[in-house]
């Protein structure tokens, strides 16, 4: 009987994310070339890839989530490409927009942050409001989503507690630090200036 084939052996380079993209393509990549709605996952049945850089149970480092963010996000040259550019019709809109919302979802993210990244000289204080506010609630909700034991004693920080340090840093950031006006705006011009790309983009092209 003829012997099996030996198999290589795999490498650590196979198990990394960041260093082995052949062997798992990137979030935009993968809703690239998927239809723009399936038949049996609503609007985006593709949302949970681009949960991937966010999901504090790996052991990925902060710069390994940046580089899969960079990775993930299409070429700009493409995003920007006005020749794609088209008015929709009507009964293409709604599959447009999904279709490009899921290819884009990095680039659109990757604006996002440029944004209020340029608040940064003009507001500094608010934007580490935001930063600060954000990491306290990735720490409390995310690492630690159970009760917190407060080191060196007996005192235990339990979910009715976590909402109300919440609820005190977040008006805190948004008052005291005038950071509302920021997240504002973010969210309005951002969530805008995105649709009207998502429209707009010709998705076929």
């Amino acid at each position: 009987t003829p012997s099996s084939p030996t198999m290589p052996a795999a490498t650590a380079a196979d198990y990394n994310p960041i260093a082995s993209p052949p062997s798992k393509p990137s979030a935009s990549s993968a809703v690239a070339s998927a239809p723009a709605a399936a038949s049996d996952g609503g609007l985006f049945p593709h949302v949970n890839l681009f949960l991937e850089p966010m999901d504090m149970s790996s052991n990925l480092t902060l710069s390994e989530r940046a580089s899969l963010v960079a990775d993930s996000a299409r070429p700009w040259r493409e995003f920007f490409d006005y020749h794609a550019m088209s008015v929709p019709q009507l009964e293409v809109i709604k599959a447009r927009v999904a279709h490009n919302i899921e290819t884009y979802f990095y680039n659109y993210l990757i604006c996002g942050l440029v944004y209020l990244a340029l608040f940064l000289f003009a507001r500094p204080v608010a934007v580490l409001a935001i930063v600060a506010t954000v990491a306290l609630a990735v720490w409390m909700y995310v690492i630690n989503p159970g009760p917190i034991a407060v080191p060196r004693s007996e005192f235990v920080v339990e979910e009715k507690m976590k909402h109300g340090i919440m609820a005190v840093v977040a008006l805190l950031a948004i008052f005291v630090f005038q950071a509302g006006g920021i997240l504002l705006s973010a969210v309005i011009i951002m969530g805008l200036a995105s649709l009207a790309h998502a429209s707009f983009r010709d998705h076929t092209v």
